[in-house]
């Protein structure tokens, strides 16, 4: 995910590179820090970032914490890497619920591997 190798390849591609939000790395076959629970979300379609997701990558899925206070949109994207976009509502900002939906998305990640 070099910059250089992203702008190689957005040449190639016609194409600029987008953000690069975070890289996640967990180890084993759990992820025993996530203790937040989100469900799956079909009825989000017209959601910004579910439409942008729609459009870049495949296996999209859209999941929220049960009170809708955030999303958290997965799919595979660039060489078939799985990638994440996290929002959290902007009243609900400020209080780790972008950090608990982060540990979901690894969680989620665990999940869809299988």
């Amino acid at each position: 995910m070099d910059p250089s190798f992203l702008l190689w390849l957005g040449e190639r591609l016609r194409s600029k590179p987008g953000m690069i939000d975070l890289v996640m790395v967990a180890m084993g076959g759990s992820n025993p820090a996530s203790t937040m629970t989100v469900r799956p979300r079909t009825d989000l379609t017209e959601h910004p970032r579910v439409k942008r997701a729609l459009r870049y990558r495949t296996a999209v899925g859209c999941y929220s914490d049960p009170e809708g206070r955030g999303v958290v949109v997965m799919g595979r994207g660039l060489a078939d890497r799985w990638e994440a976009s996290i929002e959290v509502h902007p009243g609900h900002q400020g209080l780790g619920l972008g950090r608990a939906l982060a540990g979901a998305a690894t969680t989620l990640l665990f999940v869809r591997r299988r």
